[in-house]
């Protein structure tokens, strides 16, 4: 009976990899024929290789991936849908249905096989990064705190808290931001973009000296930050310290992204301070003329320019 038994097993595993493989010829077979221009013999070869593996969850999600891109989307549905019953957490059929319901503006619909795949493949970084976007987007915070907050819970990474840090910022919860970007510099102490974050976050919570030591640490990992030199001169221009130190971190800002009307803001400030009127309202009127998007840049750029014109401060 043994011995018989170790046959049939032997003879199945046999016919089942033959039946694979002549499903991955028909589908290689289908990709040639479709980049040469042949759409129907590509067809027919796609067909050849569900009917030699119809419960293979590649050849499924494959097929489905030609589907798609002959916009047959309720047939490649069906064989994705078809691939994740073999495969539940078969992340490319997941990514199939996104893009087949994005192709189609199904939002809805997208977004709801996004949050499926990240509840069922939790480890895979890009869907959960993409999540949390979405919900930004959407201005769905809540959701997107919620996400983060069970992700930390479970994984102790980098990324998570970083975004967590940023998060937490929009909602002005500056003391939950700079726990959040701490961790992130403990765990990629030579990354700038860290410590840039968490010295924004010290100057929105009021901590102008933190925010300087991390700004520093930034710009010492990464001389050129534009972003870091700029952000270090305005703590200095708004605390009215190392002025002269703040204006050459804002021209060095200003060399790297030159035409910048927040950079150009800063200067702009540090000249007044030092009592250069004429040098502040040619500054501060350029960057007004530049015309940023931001429709609280530009409020804050006309409040400058009314300051600066109403004469001099004169501190050295």
């Amino acid at each position: 009976m043994r011995s018989n038994f170790l046959v049939l097993s032997v003879v199945l595993l046999t016919a089942f990899s033959c039946s694979r493989r002549e499903a991955y010829r028909a589908l290689h077979l289908g990709y040639e024929y479709e980049e040469n221009g042949y759409p129907d013999r590509a067809s027919r070869s796609y067909e050849a290789a569900l009917l030699a593996s119809p419960d293979d969850a590649f050849v499924l999600q494959a097929v489905g991936n030609a589907l798609l891109r002959r916009e047959d989307f309720d047939r490649a549905n069906e064989l994705y849908l078809r691939a994740l019953e073999v495969e539940p957490a078969y992340l490319e059929a997941f990514e199939g249905l996104i893009l087949a319901a994005r192709a189609q503006d199904q939002n809805d619909a997208a977004l709801g096989w996004l949050e499926r795949a990240a509840e069922v493949v939790p480890d895979y970084d890009p869907l959960s990064e993409q999540l949390v976007d979405i919900y930004v987007t959407q201005d769905r915070l809540d959701e997107a705190l919620g996400l983060l907050e069970r992700l930390v819970e479970t994984r102790d990474e980098a990324w998570i808290h970083f975004r967590l840090g940023h998060l937490r910022v929009q909602l002005r919860d500056y003391d939950g931001a700079v726990s959040a970007f701490e961790r992130t510099t403990q765990l990629e102490p030579l990354n700038p973009n860290g410590w840039a974050s968490l010295g924004t976050a010290n100057f929105e919570n009021d901590q102008h000296d933190k925010s300087i030591d991390a700004y520093l640490r930034a710009l010492e990992i990464d001389p050129h930050d534009d972003s870091s030199l700029n952000n270090l001169a305005w703590v200095y221009a708004t605390q009215g310290r190392n002025l002269d130190e703040a204006i050459c971190l804002s021209r060095q800002s200003l060399r790297i992204r030159p035409d910048t009307p927040q950079y150009l803001d800063t200067l702009a400030d540090l000249y007044y301070q030092k009592g250069d009127q004429e040098r502040a309202l040619k500054l501060i009127r350029y960057a007004i003329a530049l015309g940023p998007e931001s429709v609280e840049l530009k409020l804050h750029l006309q409040r400058q320019l009314t300051r600066f014109e109403r004469g001099p401060l004169g501190r050295v």
